[in-house]
């Protein structure tokens, strides 16, 4: 859903991309004197800027044209802003979902909440469209419960026109603020040095890939073609698409070897069959196996190590790995 405003006055919002979605952010705090500007964080304070009508976004206590119980979402020339002391209502919370504090805002991943700093409503759209002096677009107003799920926006673009930005900041959604006077903002062009893979010793790899397996998994949502169930992953019955790279058409898919994986699988079943016949048959008083020959009964190593590895992905929501590239350093790793 892309932001416009009508007539400089109403905002709405429409599913295609076009000029009037286009919006810059404006800082409440000093940028520095050089270099590329301030990036935009998680609970940065800000304002925004319709670049066709050179107004700003405010929502002020009127309630919206379809929704009596929700606020008005409309724009102000910043001259008038000044006149008539409405700064405040200008001002806006950028509230990044699932982020630490100060993180980073960057567009497509970093899905966000926009909350109004006076009022703490939420920039909401809803199915019910507007009359005919809207062109029956969709309305934006401001949702009394800043955490609903449903006031969740992203940023679609950054704009640039004839190899430069049009305008500091300016994106297709919200990103980024700063002097651009034609440079290369986002270093596009430079080169750029690969990233040194940092040693670690074992403990620390494997504690890493646990947490990164459970973080990854907890956030899939939705199913998709190379999805497979953890139990089939002991018995082979199907692999793991751990790792893809379209452009290149590269892929790792884990698999183990079929004659190995399965003279492991049936040796541990029998070997798991005697020592449990081996204890039942003691308590009665018989014993089979000589002591001399008889099994320690402490439980063997694998049988920990794989219940801990099947637990990273059966004890969180998302129980299917999916088959893009797994966050951090674990993807620098594998691709070299």
């Amino acid at each position: 859903m892309a932001l416009t405003v009508y007539l400089g006055q109403q905002v709405t919002g429409y599913p295609h991309a076009d000029v009037n979605n286009h919006w810059q952010v404006i800082p409440t705090k000093a940028l520095p004197e050089t270099g590329r500007g301030r990036v935009v964080r998680h609970q940065d304070v800000i304002q925004l800027r319709h670049i066709k009508t050179n107004t700003l976004l405010l929502t002020h206590d009127v309630a919206s044209p379809t929704m009596a119980t929700n606020q008005e979402f409309t724009t102000i020339d910043a001259e008038k802003m000044k006149v008539e002391s409405r700064y405040n209502d200008t001002l806006f919370h950028l509230n990044i979902l699932k982020a630490s504090d100060g993180q980073a805002w960057k567009s497509k991943a970093g899905h966000f909440r926009l909350v109004h700093v006076s009022t703490k409503v939420s920039l909401w759209t809803h199915k019910k469209a507007l009359p005919e002096w809207a062109f029956n677009q969709q309305e934006i107003n401001g949702n009394k419960n800043a955490e609903e799920r449903t006031a969740t926006w992203y940023v679609d673009d950054i704009v640039e026109t004839a190899g430069r930005f049009s305008s500091p900041g300016v994106c297709r959604g919200i990103y980024e603020y700063g002097p651009t006077d034609g440079e290369d903002l986002f270093n596009r062009t430079g080169k750029v040095e690969p990233k040194k893979v940092k040693p670690m010793n074992f403990l620390r790899k494997f504690a890493e890939l646990q947490t990164l397996m459970i973080q990854h998994n907890s956030g899939l949502t939705a199913s998709h073609p190379y999805a497979t169930n953890p139990i089939n992953w002991p018995f082979l019955l199907s692999g793991i698409s751990f790792w893809t790279q379209n452009e290149t058409k590269r892929q790792i898919y884990m698999i183990g070897n079929v004659v190995g994986w399965w003279t492991c699988v049936i040796s541990l079943s029998v070997f798991t069959g005697i020592v449990g016949a081996d204890l039942l048959a003691r308590r009665r008083g018989i014993q089979p196996i000589p002591e001399c020959a008889s099994f320690d009964s402490s439980p063997p190593m694998h049988s920990l190590t794989n219940p801990l590895h099947l637990q990273s992905f059966v004890t969180v929501s998302g129980t299917r790995p999916a088959s893009s590239s797994s966050p951090g350093r674990s993807t620098t790793s594998l691709s070299t």
